[in-house]
């Protein structure tokens, strides 16, 4: 789902709604326009989950290390791992996320 604003993210948030970007977004794979905006939702700390749509190891890899490199740098350390490990634990054992 695309959002054009981030204010309409930090809606969805309010109605508990968790937000998960695409690594592939972040690097800008996808253009510009989408990177600027996910690293916008990363900068406000708008996102939950950072994740892939890999279909193989070629055209449409997965780039999560490098991803989880440039999170860290551009966000903090602690961001990078509650997005890359906290996070998805947490789902897994069926907690909540702070």
């Amino acid at each position: 789902m695309w959002f054009p604003h981030p204010a309409f993210v930090e809606d969805m948030i309010h109605m508990g709604c968790y937000i998960q970007v695409n690594a592939s977004s972040v690097m800008g794979k996808y253009g510009f326009g989408i990177s600027h905006f996910t690293r916008k939702l990363l900068k406000k700390e708008l996102v939950h989950f950072v994740a892939t749509d890999a279909h193989d190891t070629g055209r449409r890899a997965p780039e999560l290390a490098d991803c989880r490199s440039f999170v860290e740098r551009k966000f903090g350390e602690d961001y990078a791992k509650a997005l890359f490990l906290v996070n998805p634990a947490n789902v897994i054992r069926n907690q909540m996320i702070d």
